[in-house]
């Protein structure tokens, strides 16, 4: 699921791309060899400086493949070592996917871009109604919604469905005017993949197959759960602890099926070999090996800048495209896009006037070594006079951001006064006022009873059970289960509670995308559907 705000981490879809606008374009550097050498060898140095356990990286150069290795291992448990063949999650850079089936259909006149979304999906719903009958098929790619910030990620670990999302969108309150600031969701991409299934018959998964993996020969790609779990070539994805530890996420973690749940804005699964036939595709303007995919205006029409993203991103000049980021750095400008997940961290990046593309893979989360390596390589083919000034400033940019896609710090650490606590630690009030089922519209309902004599939270289609302990006055903090890292496992409810009654609503900040957080007592509020699949496509389709 892939760009933060400025003060909320390193992970991202950050910065790095820029990095990447002049990699053999002009070379700087006669000597082709050294050059790829020298980054290789940065790239094994800052590799082991952050942790990163597991890489491949992959270079093309005018429809060639320059260079490309694998490095680490592909799991801290086996040791078993990374390969070109070895699959990574990709995260984000799937939006582009996705994007491109709505340009093949685009191309065979079934859509167009500037079709209202209405058109095609029916059911679709924004909060205001002139936006609902304004938005465009373009609006759910290029980040200009509206909406906030990664908005509904978190009712894919809760255990909602990709129709429960897309319908949960209609809750979402506005942060801005329509197509007037990017904020990155990755919702809307559920809703893009929506309208590919109704036009073809098939799954978003199954477009993949027919449309892109196949005729570009990537047969070691897939965004497909069942077959992931065939594969024996395939990184693990590892999560920074609290302690500096790292832990490998296991195949039964309670939330590994989210990325399945977003895949179309983040569930590609691929290696380095097969994202250059990718790259090769794009640089080629919809052309693979004399087979043209998609019309070379599409192409176009996905790299132009959409929405201005100012210094958010990268730099002041940097836009949103259509599932790409756009950035006019001098000579030519860049196309790109990163991606987290849970535990992995990626990034593709194209300049297409230099007929150059470079893919990163990590296996990873919270770490900027594909960003490093593509400031590396900038410096070195197109600054070399003034190469450590450039990493500085790349260093300096990237501790100011962090990326995922969907919620790569998975329950957002909430914001409170660490001193409340010291002063007010105690219940206010006796444990059965509390008790009762509240519910939400997008993030549906909450049961809390007491268990042991302590309170417990259960929570949407998984049934999360999350024991929640005292904070302050009327504020609990929950433990979510599962969760490996402590500052991002922690949710904080707040009861509602009148004088002389029962709590009549609980408010949980990291839903605050909806409602602002509030889950109002069952009794006084109107029951959620969740759970529903749409009518036309077959159970197990997605």
């Amino acid at each position: 699921m892939n760009i933060r705000f400025r003060g909320t981490g390193a992970t991202g879809l950050v910065l790095a791309i820029c990095i990447s606008s002049a990699i053999f374009a002009g070379a700087a550097r006669a000597e082709t060899g050294s050059v790829l050498d020298e980054l290789e060898a940065y790239a094994v140095r800052i590799m082991q400086e952050q942790k990163v356990l597991g890489m491949a990286y992959a270079i093309v150069k005018d429809d060639a493949v320059i260079y490309s290795k694998g490095f680490g291992v592909k799991d801290a448990a086996t040791g078993a070592p990374v390969d070109v063949h070895t699959v990574f999650e990709i995260g984000s850079t799937s939006k582009a996917f996705t994007t491109t089936l709505l340009a093949m259909l685009d191309d065979e006149d079934r859509i167009g871009w500037k079709d209202p979304v209405l058109e095609h999906l029916p059911e679709f719903a924004m909060m205001d109604p002139w936006v609902t009958r304004e938005f465009q098929i373009a609006d759910l790619v290029s980040q200009r919604s509206g909406m906030t910030p990664y908005s509904l990620d978190l009712m894919a670990f809760l255990g909602f469905n990709r129709e429960d999302i897309v319908r949960a969108v209609r809750f979402v309150e506005p942060i801005s005017s329509f197509r007037s600031t990017f904020g990155y969701v990755n919702s809307l991409f559920l809703a893009a993949a929506q309208i590919v299934e109704d036009k073809t018959g098939l799954s978003w998964e199954d477009n993949l197959d027919v449309s892109i993996f196949g005729p570009l020969g990537m047969t070691e790609t897939t965004a497909n759960p069942e077959v992931v779990a065939t594969l024996t070539n395939i990184a693990r994805g590892h999560i920074g602890t609290a302690s500096g530890d790292l832990w490998p996420i296991p195949d039964d973690w309670t939330y590994g099926d989210w990325i399945d749940t977003y895949g179309p804005a983040g569930g590609i699964r691929s290696n380095v070999l097969d994202m250059t036939k990718w790259i090769r595709m794009q640089l080629g303007r919809g052309s693979f090996e004399g087979n043209q995919l998609v019309s070379a205006e599409n192409i176009a029409a996905m790299h132009d800048p959409k929405i201005f993203a100012g210094n958010q991103v990268f730099g002041d000049v940097a836009s949103y495209a259509s599932a790409w980021i756009y950035n006019t750095f001098s000579p030519y400008p860049v196309v790109w896009h990163n991606g987290s997940t849970s535990g992995m961290h990626s990034i593709v990046a194209l300049v297409p006037k230099a007929n150059v593309g470079l893919v990163v893979l990590t296996n990873t989360v919270q770490n900027t070594v594909p960003e490093l390596i593509l400031a590396k390589a900038y410096a070195l083919y197109f600054h070399p006079e003034n190469e450590t000034s450039l990493l500085l400033e790349s260093l300096a940019s990237t501790s100011g951001y962090a990326a995922v896609t969907g919620p790569g710090l998975f329950f957002p650490r909430p914001a409170r006064d660490e001193t409340q606590a010291a002063v007010s630690p105690q219940l206010s009030l006796p444990l059965e006022r509390y008790t009762g089922t509240y519910s939400n519209p997008a993030y549906g309902q909450v049961t809390v009873s007491i268990v042991d004599n302590a309170l417990h939270a259960v929570m949407g289609p998984k049934q999360l059970d999350v024991p929640l302990v005292s904070f302050s006055g009327n504020t609990f903090t929950g433990l979510m289960p599962d969760m490996p890292v402590a500052p991002d496992s922690e949710i904080l409810v707040t009861f509602v509670v009148p004088v002389e009654a029962n709590a009549r609503e609980l408010v949980i900040s990291a839903f605050a995308d909806v409602n602002r957080g509030r889950f109002t007592r069952a009794s006084d509020s109107p029951p959620v559907r969740y759970g529903e699949r749409r009518p036309e496509l077959a159970p197990g389709s997605r």
